[in-house]
């Protein structure tokens, strides 16, 4: 393969972030409707009430919900917990020390409950919760 000029690698650059801005686009709007489809809401009222006034049944399959939440339980009994690991002069002590803190850390502050609503969110949305403290 040739050798690629600077020109030629920046406008491939600038081509595949503006393939990525198109792509995300309508995120929020898809952000929506995956959250709405978790919840039950998987029919417009628009299109359910035309449906329902021409006497055809709106079906709603209500599996997504309880698929989110059986991955969620399985994140919550089987958690990563931190495990700090000595590098360049640090000693497997300090390490431990760390190892401690951090995990206190995330219990004084139940940092627990933050990840596995995040986490939730990530796989429902794909959106990312930030803490508001």
């Amino acid at each position: 393969m040739p050798k690629m000029t600077d020109e030629e690698i920046l406008a491939k650059v600038r081509e595949f972030r503006d393939d990525a801005i198109s792509g995300n686009m309508d995120k929020f709007e898809r952000m929506g409707r995956a959250q709405d489809f978790k919840v039950g809401r998987q029919w417009d009222p628009g299109v359910k009430a035309e449906n329902e006034a021409k006497g055809k049944f709106c079906l709603t399959i209500p599996l997504v919900k309880p698929t989110i939440k059986q991955v969620v339980g399985t994140e919550i009994d089987n958690p990563k917990d931190f495990k700090v690991k000595p590098v360049r002069a640090g000693t497997s002590t300090s390490a431990n020390i760390l190892t401690a803190l951090a995990k206190h850390a995330m219990d004084s502050e139940h940092a627990k409950f933050e990840k596995t609503q995040t986490f939730e969110a990530g796989i429902t949305t794909a959106k990312v919760i930030l803490a508001s403290s």
